[in-house]
């Protein structure tokens, strides 16, 4: 496929590079390779027939190598301020660090899953019943990376460690389960 710029693609013209991108997370997928002047694929779910016409195929074998999924974390991000701090702050000091989380977020939009929000009205459910509870833990973030360290490196700018000191954010991997 390397040597072709453009292929059709169910009845669209799609460049290489973008058909290699829309079916990164795909898989599996099965591609019938038409004949014709133009290359043409087709998304598959089921092997097409090429006996009921749809697609003449040629005989083609098609090896996809496919990166490695990205892992999946959680980000928890911890504050190190109590009611007396948390008072201080202004509505002014409030909006520039929504405008600077936003900020991030826009930065990073190629990782997050979800972007997050605060954590309020916590319980805490245990053999012996649910009960209110108060911690650190003020808000989290769900990334995908390649690895543990990349995931980390996305929060090391953070706007929420430069808010207090103190402040942390816990970066915690969420592996898939096994089948």
């Amino acid at each position: 496929m390397s040597r072709w710029s453009n292929v059709h693609v169910d009845g669209r013209s799609v460049a290489v590079e973008t058909l290699v991108q829309e079916l990164w997370h795909r898989r599996p997928v099965l591609l019938a390779i038409a004949r014709s002047p133009v290359p043409a694929l087709k998304i598959c779910d089921v092997p097409p027939d090429p006996f009921q016409g749809e697609v003449e195929l040629e005989r083609v074998s098609l090896f996809v190598d496919y990166a490695p999924a990205m892992g999946k974390f959680l980000a928890v991000l911890n504050g190190a301020a109590d009611d007396a701090d948390k008072a201080e702050f202004t509505e002014q000091q409030r909006s520039e660090f929504m405008n600077a989380w936003a900020a991030w977020a826009q930065r990073n939009k190629h990782a997050l899953l979800d972007p997050g929000a605060p954590l309020f009205r916590k319980k805490l459910v245990t053999a012996q019943g649910v009960e209110d509870f108060t911690d650190s833990k003020t808000g989290y973030a769900i990334v995908e990376a390649d690895s543990h360290e990349d995931a980390a490196r996305l929060f090391s700018d953070h706007p929420h460690i430069a808010l207090m000191p103190g402040n942390s954010i816990e970066v915690l991997e969420c592996p898939s389960i096994p089948a």
